[in-house]
């Protein structure tokens, strides 16, 4: 809710009045401790005398390049803060306001005048994406628009959207103005039951309430029992949730962080027994991150010497240049590193069958498959990961290549027949000696009876077995 009231009324305006120097100066002098008198400000002894010194437009360019001297502005914001200070002296601020105080109250508190202050805003040089908001709302409400409860201002505004009774009418204003990220909006919707019922955890009424409650692990299963109710998470990352306790590998709190742990050498063995003990990965996957490198060099050794540079140059990409120190047994593999090995293995067994059939063809068109040799050849070399996806590929190409050149007027049950889903590596050459070896001109065949003796297959249709 918070949030919602903030984007009404943060007008840039406001923010760049403080670089007048009155409020900046003050502040710095407490925090700093500044020795007294300070000449650069008329020689002020104490911090309310300063603060009046800047207070007068006379003196605040002055205060502005001390702001800047010690560091305590940026120049940009001090240009800003400067021609501010010129339509302070011409009389030319939203209404006729002088400072920090005056200037808010008429722009956070008179909606009805919100775009003289962004005209304002945008005459110094503000910079836009500090006054789209602003405008966004001025938009919102020249269109018909009406701030919820009818508020006239920051405080009335305040006041009327701090009650959970009037969120889903604060919602709506906010999603109409576009003030409020659509996926943020959403979020607070699927939150506002649970709001305004008091079922939040820890009865919070805010995200940061909420997220200073929840932060603490003995309200972790109250606040992921509220997530999954609210349905504010995906359901396999409340799983996940729930087999870590809310901690990953190194303490870690969010994915985001528990995958840049883990991508650190020095952490891969950590993450892996912690994934293992989990039951997030197999076996055969946590020694992949922890002893991978016998793994690849096995499989380089099996395969075709005719693949092993295409291979070599993917796992190189995928080490960062340091294969060689990953064979050598001087790098650990990270999991993300390991979920990339077998596209290099698939990749290059993919190249390498086409080389071998050299683009070849039979009478009909039709592309030769791979040896039924040659496959195996090709299956034994690849790590076991790979093994089912590069079997997958070869049969889904061929399968194409293969509806693609027959004839298109085959008597239906006159098909040869492809091997089943279960086979583990297809006949290949058996379906070969299906296939004719030119396509004939027209009308494949003349009768049912000559395209059996063609092409195989079972009866025709409307004829018992």
């Amino acid at each position: 809710m918070k949030k919602i009231i903030y984007s009404i009324f943060s007008i840039a305006l406001i923010s760049t009045l403080f670089y007048l120097g009155t409020s900046v100066i003050k502040a710095q002098i407490q925090k700093n401790d500044f020795q007294f008198p300070i000449a650069e400000l008329g020689n002020c002894e104490n911090e309310n005398a300063c603060k009046n010194y800047c207070d007068n437009p006379n003196n605040m360019s002055a205060c502005i390049d001390f702001s800047v001297s010690k560091g305590l502005v940026s120049a940009n914001e001090a240009a800003i803060g400067k021609k501010a200070i010129e339509k302070i002296k011409k009389g030319e601020t939203p209404g006729g306001c002088k400072d920090k105080e005056s200037c808010e109250k008429f722009c956070q508190n008179n909606t009805r005048d919100l775009q003289q202050c962004i005209a304002f805003a945008e005459e110094i040089g503000v910079p836009q994406e500090e006054i789209a908001q602003a405008k966004q709302i001025a938009s919102a409400l020249q269109k018909g628009a009406q701030l919820p409860g009818g508020c006239k201002g920051k405080q009335s505004c305040e006041a009327y959207c701090t009650d959970t009774v009037h969120i889903d009418e604060c919602l709506s204003f906010a999603e109409i103005a576009q003030i409020i990220p659509a996926e943020e909006i959403a979020e607070a919707k699927k939150v506002a039951p649970f709001l305004k019922n008091g079922e939040t955890p820890g009865k919070c009424k805010g995200k940061e309430e909420c997220q200073n409650y929840c932060i603490d692990e003995n309200h972790f299963d109250e606040c992921l029992t509220f997530a999954e109710k609210a349905q504010l998470i995906p359901k396999e990352e409340i799983d996940l949730a729930r087999k870590t306790g809310g901690k990953g590998p190194g303490g870690c709190k969010s994915k985001e962080a528990c995958e840049a742990f883990c991508e650190i050498e020095e952490n891969a063995k950590g993450c892996a027994d912690f994934a293992l003990e989990k039951q997030l990965i197999s076996e055969d996957e946590a020694k992949m991150m922890v002893g991978g490198a016998g793994k690849i060099r096995e499989g380089l050794e099996k395969i075709p010497p005719e693949m092993k540079g295409e291979v070599e140059s993917c796992l190189n990409t995928i080490f960062n240049g340091e294969l060689s120190k990953v064979m050598g047994n001087g790098k650990t593999i990270t999991k993300g590193q390991g979920e990339k090995i077998g596209s290099c293995f698939e990749s290059a067994a993919q190249n390498y069958a086409g080389k071998q059939q050299g683009g070849a063809t039979s009478g009909g068109n039709i592309m030769q498959p791979p040896s039924k040799e040659q496959i195996e050849n090709m299956m034994k070399g690849a790590p076991d990961s790979v093994k089912q996806e590069i079997q997958k590929n070869i049969e889904q190409k061929y399968k194409e290549e293969f509806e693609k050149n027959i004839p298109k007027n085959i008597p239906s049950g006159m098909m040869p027949r492809l091997p089943s889903n279960n086979t583990q590596i297809p006949d290949l050459e058996e379906i070969e000696k299906q296939i004719p070896k030119s396509a004939p001109q027209g009308a494949p065949c003349n009768s049912e009876a000559e395209c059996r003796a063609m092409f195989g297959g079972g009866p025709p249709v409307g004829i018992p077995q």
